[in-house]
C-alpha cells in the first residue's frame, strides 16, 4: 500500500541540482501500462511493470565552443529518421533559478545503411558531424514547479544529411531536414509514484506529474530545394508531415530525469503505448536516499573527490568511514581518529571512478549516511 503525500512538493533549482548522475533506462515492454489518473495526492503504483534495461546514461561536462553559456550536457538522446532508423545526439543545457533550458545539440557523425528499405546495396544517410542551434532555447522546466504550473515552447531545428539512393540518382546528395516544434508542459498532477526498484520491491517516491503535449512539423529539402514526393513517399515522408508526441513525465527531487515517463504517441492519453524509468531508485544493502540523517554534511558537493565531512557537534573517538556505490558495493573504507578540537574530516578520494555514492560514517554513538558526487 503506498502512504499518503502529506503535501504537495515544489521543485526548485536548490532541490533539483542537475549534477553528474547516471540514468539507467528500463523500458516496459510486455506488460499492459495502466493508465494513470491526474489531481492531487495520487497514488501511482507501476511495481508490477516487466522491462528489461535499454541503456544507461550519464551526464557529461559541456565542452562545445558552440554553447559557450552552456552548464552541462544532458544524456545521449536518441531520435526517429524514417522507419525504424535513428540517431544519438547530446543535448547542450544550461539551468539556473528559472529552470533547465536546452540551447541545442550536437551530433557526431553516423552512417545508417538504407538498403533494407530500398534494396540498393550503397544505399545509405550519413550524419555529418554538426551542431544545432535552437532557434530559440527550450525549456524543459521551470522553476518552481508546483501543481499548476503550466509553460509553452516554439522553436525550430535543423539536421543536414548526405544521401545516397542509386536507384533515384542520389549520390551523396545533400539532404536538409527543418523541424518545428510546439510543445506545451502543464502539472496536472502530484503524489507518491513507485517503480519496481533494483532489490525488489520499489517505494514511494513524492512526485509531480508533467503533461507533455508536442507537435512537430518537418520538412524536407534535397541539393537546396524541397524535396519531390517521389523520394519522399518511399519513406513514408511528405512535406509538412506533423508527428503527435504526447506523455505524461513523473519528475522528483534530487534527480535530473523523470522517475517514470507514460508515452502515449499520437493518441490524446487515452491508451499508454510504452512506458519507462529510473532503474536506479532504489539501492541495495537498504541504503536510500530517505535515509539521509541530519548532523553531518559534505562539501563540495559535487567534487572531484575532494571534500569535507562536517559535523554540526563536536565527535570525538573513532570514526568508521565507508563509501558503497550504487549497486551497494563497498568501494572504501578506513578508520579515522576523531580530535576534540576538530568538527570536520578531510577526504581525498579522486582515484575513484565518478559518479554517484554513499557515504556512510559510524562514530561512538550515531550512525551518518549523505550521498556524493564524483565527477
Amino acid at each position: 500500500m503506498i502512504s499518503q503525500a502529506q503535501n504537495p512538493i515544489i521543485l526548485t533549482q536548490e532541490n533539483m541540482p542537475f549534477y553528474p548522475q547516471v540514468f539507467r533506462v528500463m523500458v516496459d515492454l510486455k506488460s499492459e501500462v495502466p493508465l494513470p489518473e491526474t489531481g492531487k495526492n495520487q497514488k501511482w503504483n507501476y511495481d508490477n511493470l516487466t522491462a528489461v534495461p535499454a541503456s544507461s546514461y550519464g551526464l557529461f561536462p559541456p565542452k562545445s565552443p558552440y554553447f559557450p553559456t552552456a552548464t552541462y550536457v544532458d544524456t545521449p538522446g536518441v531520435s526517429g529518421i524514417i522507419y525504424d532508423k535513428t540517431y544519438i545526439y547530446n543535448s547542450y543545457c544550461k539551468v539556473d533559478g528559472s529552470g533547465v533550458s536546452v540551447l541545442g545539440s550536437v551530433i557526431a557523425r553516423q552512417e545508417i545503411y538504407l538498403g533494407d528499405l530500398t534494396a540498393g546495396k550503397n544505399d545509405n544517410l550519413i550524419i555529418p558531424e554538426q551542431h544545432c542551434v535552437y532557434s530559440s532555447p527550450l525549456k524543459v522546466i521551470v522553476f518552481p514547479l508546483s501543481m499548476g504550473t503550466a509553460w509553452h515552447n516554439n522553436y525550430r531545428s535543423t539536421l543536414d544529411y548526405i544521401l545516397t539512393i542509386e536507384s533515384m540518382s542520389l549520390i551523396k546528395a545533400s539532404f536538409r531536414r527543418v523541424s518545428y516544434f510546439e510543445r506545451t508542459d502543464t502539472v496536472v498532477g502530484w503524489g507518491k509514484v513507485i517503480v519496481p526498484g533494483q532489490s525488489g520491491t520499489g517505494h514511494p517516491y513524492d512526485a509531480l506529474m508533467v503533461k507533455r503535449m508536442t507537435v512537430q512539423k518537418d520538412s524536407f529539402y534535397i541539393n537546396g530545394i524541397p524535396a519531390p514526393a517521389s523520394v519522399l513517399q518511399s519513406f513514408c515522408l511528405s512535406q509538412g508531415k506533423t508527428t503527435l508526441i504526447n506523455k505524461y513525465m513523473y519528475w522528483r527531487e534530487n534527480a535530473a530525469f523523470p522517475i517514470l515517463t507514460v508515452q502515449f504517441g499520437n493518441n490524446n492519453f487515452t491508451t499508454p503505448v510504452c512506458a519507462h524509468y529510473d532503474g536506479n531508485t532504489d539501492s541495495p544493502k537498504g541504503i536510500t536516499e530517505q535515509e539521509i540523517t541530519a548532523g553531518m554534511t559534505v562539501y563540495p558537493n559535487p567534487s572531484e573527490g575532494r571534500f569535507t565531512i562536517e559535523f554540526t557537534e563536536m565527535k570525538t573517538g573513532f570514526a568508521n568511514i565507508s563509501l558503497f556505490d550504487m549497486l551497494g558495493k563497498e568501494v572504501y573504507k578506513e578508520n579515522r581518529n576523531l580530535e576534540s578540537s576538530s568538527h570536520t574530516i578531510d577526504m581525498q578520494l579522486s582515484n575513484l571512478p565518478k559518479g554517484e555514492y554513499f557515504l556512510v560514517v559510524k562514530t561512538n554513538s550515531n550512525k551518518f549516511l549523505n550521498k556524493v558526487v564524483i565527477w
